[in-house]
């Protein structure tokens, strides 16, 4: 499953703690660019995984 999602880009909400962190780290194993958007910052290491970092509420809508 290394290159499965080779070439694909992925918006993960929620990206960075619990399922969606679950989900970020199988994507990425998996071949893929992933950014993922959240209140709060992920942890570091999922950054130095090449993962970007999009900072927004999306309960708010001028975020």
């Amino acid at each position: 499953m290394a290159d499965r999602l080779a070439g694909k880009i992925a918006i993960i909400t929620g990206g960075g703690r619990g399922i969606g962190a679950g989900i970020t780290q199988r994507f990425v194993e998996a071949g893929a660019k992933v950014a993922i958007v959240q209140r709060n910052s992920p942890p570091e290491t999922m950054l130095n995984e090449g993962v970007i970092y999009v900072k927004a509420d999306l309960s708010n809508s001028r975020d």
